[in-house]
């Protein structure tokens, strides 16, 4: 440790911007990167408090360090026996809750970590580990390069190769990296953030005063970012920003959705220095989150809303009637002769003639309508806004004439295979005292009493 020259570590700029960078990244109020020398643990660099020697032996490094030499995360240190009496934790030193570490190595020596916490009960995730040791290894590179550097001091190349390697290092990083000055013009952009935006030039503005920046938009994808709406030019003006998410579409690439979380930066008076924000993709996260939201909520084999999204429709309805006074027209759909077909022809067939009756069903009813498939050969059309019977018994002809046409299910030895389809279709009118599960059942019960009175001759 005496080779490493522990006052001069703890003016490096990049452990500064590194530990501000690490708070950003997990979301966490604090960061430090500790070294334990022989009879003390050393702060080289803080954020979000005000750091200090210690004893080793009353250390979280050093008693992480003799639990694991990997990442080690804790959501609440307080309600662990391990930690629960250790003067960081207890409050003699401070109030150490959500803690993460990642093992600071050389020369396969753990000699200190990269701390991430928060004085209240935090919940780290994967990701954040990852991104924590990932940064590890950056603390790590600058104390090798701080070495060589000590060997030649006098060896300028030396130096510019370091330097060059820092750049290195943060154009690696899975995330953006953006740091602005306090007048908001950039310096640090990282490869990612080139890949993502397209080229900027540092010292320059983002966005300069009354433009926007053409490839950055609101979460809306359409809205262009203005300077003052910049996650830069917000972490500078409210000194935070966390989890917003925007919308890079440069013009040669593909449109990304991102997570920004930033933070300003001050000097020790509390001085504007500037901002550092970290930006993430999470455009396939997205992607999926609303792929699974649609299936859970439309028929896989029709892609009509299923029961559940019924249910609201119909509720969001009764909503609607009990502020307009127009009724509510539910109509209970149950194809005649179904069976037949999947007996007949096979399944697939059925399967045709279930995604054509969906089709026509679209095409019949009202824009503002809604139809759902409640399973089976059942379908259902919420329509608001009714005037009355006669309009509902309408619709519900309409629906008749329109299944009852032939449907081609495939080819066979004369030419194309039809089959016909009839439907039974139970109407109800509902107003806003009504309920969605007795407005369904009251369909239901309409469209059997139909298919009774077809079969009994009722006209």
């Amino acid at each position: 440790m005496a080779g490493l020259r522990l006052s001069d570590l703890a003016a490096e700029a990049e452990l500064g911007t590194i530990v501000r960078l690490a708070a950003a990244l997990l979301g966490a109020p604090c960061a430090t990167v500790n070294v334990l020398d022989t009879a003390e643990q050393c702060q080289l660099a803080t954020h979000g408090f005000v750091g200090g020697p210690s004893p080793r032996e009353e250390s979280l490094c050093e008693q992480t360090r003799r639990l694991t030499e990997d990442v080690f995360a804790s959501t609440d240190l307080l309600v662990d026996e391990r930690f629960r009496a250790n003067p960081w934790v207890d409050g003699r030193y401070g109030r150490v809750r959500g803690y993460v570490s990642a093992p600071l190595r050389v020369e396969q020596v753990v000699i200190g970590t990269l701390c991430v916490f928060d004085p209240e009960p935090h919940a780290f995730t994967p990701l954040d580990l990852q991104r924590l040791a990932d940064l590890a290894d950056v603390v790590v590179a600058l104390l090798e390069r701080d070495r060589q550097a000590q060997r030649a001091e006098a060896l300028t190349a030396e130096l510019a190769r370091a330097h060059a390697f820092d750049r290195a290092l943060l154009d690696a990083l899975p995330v953006g990296v953006l740091a602005v000055d306090e007048q908001g013009r950039v310096q640090q952009f990282n490869q990612v953030c080139r890949d993502w935006h397209g080229p900027v030039r540092l010292g320059e503005r983002l966005a300069p005063v009354g433009q926007t920046f053409g490839s950055l938009f609101a979460a809306d994808g359409r809205t262009p970012l203005r300077p003052e709406d910049m996650p830069s030019a917000r972490a500078l003006g409210e000194g935070r920003v966390q989890d917003l998410e925007i919308v890079a579409a440069p013009p040669s690439g593909p449109a990304r959705r991102l997570s920004v979380t930033g933070s300003a930066i001050r000097d020790s008076d509390g001085g504007l220095l500037g901002a550092v924000v970290a930006l993430a993709d999470v455009t396939r996260q997205r992607e999926l989150e609303d792929r699974l939201r649609a299936e859970a909520l439309h028929d896989p084999l029709t892609g009509l809303p299923n029961r559940g999204l019924l249910v609201d429709r119909v509720e969001h309805g009764l909503t609607t009637t009990a502020r307009t006074g127009l009724p509510l027209a539910v109509l209970f759909c149950d194809l005649d002769g179904f069976k037949a077909v999947n007996d007949e022809h096979g399944h697939p067939a059925g399967d045709v003639v279930l995604q054509e009756t969906a089709r026509r069903l679209q095409t019949v009813l009202r824009p503002g309508d809604t139809v759902g498939r409640l399973g089976g050969d059942e379908f259902v059309a919420v329509c608001p806004g009714v005037p009355g019977e006669a309009a509902a018994a309408a619709l519900a002809a309409r629906i008749v004439a329109a299944v009852g046409a032939p449907v081609v299910v495939g080819r066979g030895p004369t030419g194309p295979v039809e089959v016909r389809v009839g439907v039974s279709v139970g109407v109800t009118l509902a107003t806003g005292a009504d309920v969605a599960g007795a407005v369904l059942a009251r369909a239901d019960e309409a469209m059997y009493r139909v298919k009774r009175e077809r079969r009994s001759g009722v006209r």
